[in-house]
């Protein structure tokens, strides 16, 4: 469906835009805590990503039988969100070893919630534009 893909298309651009700009306030903030913000938003745009591809995946069933598969479609992206956002943080602050700097964790958490903000976000801003 053409207007699904527009629409994820938008909501990826708003949440890569939402990347750009925590990275640049941590650059501005402090430069050393560019590579948390920019971990924290590609995780949170990885897991939103993977949220909007299977949740919008074409569905081959017609009618009514449609509602369970719509369901399962859901709860396996939702499920997928969850566990890209705990293993990529769980990664993040095992592989990086300047989050143990507060700040520099607070960098890579802002850009996670501003990338989730972005995603709620998408759908007010699209319909106020059409």
């Amino acid at each position: 469906d053409r207007s699904a893909a527009e629409f994820a298309l938008a909501r990826v651009l708003l949440q890569a835009g939402a990347v750009g700009l925590a990275t640049g306030v941590a650059a501005l903030l402090d430069a050393g805590a560019v590579p948390a913000a920019l971990t924290g938003g590609l995780i949170g745009l990885a897991a939103n990503g993977y949220f909007t591809l299977v949740s919008l995946r074409p569905l081959s069933a017609a009618g009514a039988a449609r509602g369970p598969a719509v369901a399962r479609n859901f709860y396996m992206a939702a499920a997928g969100k969850y566990l890209i956002v705990i293993v990529g943080l769980v990664g993040a602050f095992a592989q990086i070893p300047s989050l143990h700097d507060q700040h520099h964790a607070l960098a890579l958490l802002a850009a996670l919630f501003l990338v989730q903000s972005a995603y709620w976000a998408t759908p007010l801003l699209v319909k106020k534009n059409r």
